[in-house]
């Protein structure tokens, strides 16, 4: 599968009541991964996070794109299409209502893809192949968006990772079938088929490739458990829909 790395796609300056999100400076040119951001992270405020599922077909659609650092070139960027220009659009917004950014500074926005293999395949229709290739990789993977956010100390994170929407039958998706109240137990059993992983409520066993589930039983649940083992509960941390109640699913031995 094509992969595509993280990157700071925006700085949010604050200055008192006064904010304005700038893309990066070169941003048409320009890619600011994650080691990028390491070198020069003092000079800024801590950053805000955003996580995202996987790449889809936008961020595949790059040219004449260099590393800042490397000047090698760069053939995808994370949320390049109408994602991207939402977070532009409506992330002032949002932090505003929430209220958390009291420190007038500048603070990096950085996109993280839980996955950065492109799971979607490049299918138009997502229910097709992303949630099937996502949850096959996952139990390998995940420790690999561990990883990257352990090298990160944000001032917030933003879950976005979809539900991850997919077909349980040839015309039917499982969203359709019986929204909310039925899609995490499809979604279980995709689980089950796809890698024999089965639920378990008992938290006392344990295997080493478990896979955490926070909140709904679906692909943001599991993003939300890996975000929530590193910086347990620090930062405030908004996924798209929010529940309370979680439960563990271990491998079928």
């Amino acid at each position: 599968m094509k992969s595509c790395n993280d990157e700071v796609i925006a700085v949010l300056e604050v200055k008192g009541k006064d904010w304005n999100l700038r893309r990066t400076f070169k941003y048409d040119t320009h890619f600011v991964g994650l080691d990028t951001y390491l070198i020069h992270k003092d000079k800024y405020c801590k950053p805000i996070v955003i996580v995202t599922e996987s790449p889809h077909i936008e961020e595949f659609k790059v040219s004449n794109l260099n590393d800042l650092t490397s000047n090698k070139p760069v053939s995808a960027r994370p949320v390049n299409g109408r994602t991207g220009l939402n977070i532009i659009k409506f992330l002032v917004e949002l932090l505003k209502n929430e209220d958390l950014l009291t420190e007038s500074g500048s603070y990096p926005v950085i996109v993280i893809n839980a996955l950065q293999e492109q799971c979607s395949e490049g299918n138009t229709d997502t229910n097709i192949h992303r949630t099937k290739n996502f949850i096959k990789l996952w139990p390998e993977r995940k420790h690999f968006l561990q990883e990257r956010l352990i090298t990160l100390t944000p001032t917030l994170v933003i879950n976005a990772c979809t539900m991850g929407n997919f077909y349980i039958d040839e015309n039917l998706d499982a969203y359709s079938d019986g929204g909310r109240d039925k899609f995490g137990a499809y979604f279980l059993q995709l689980v089950k088929d796809e890698i024999g992983y089965i639920q378990c409520y008992d938290t006392s066993v344990k295997c080493e490739d478990d896979i955490g589930i926070i909140g709904q039983a679906d692909l943001s649940g599991m993003v939300m458990h890996i975000i929530l083992e590193v910086y347990d509960y620090q930062y405030f941390i908004k996924k798209q829909r929010t529940h309370h109640h979680g439960h563990m699913i271990k491998t079928n031995i």
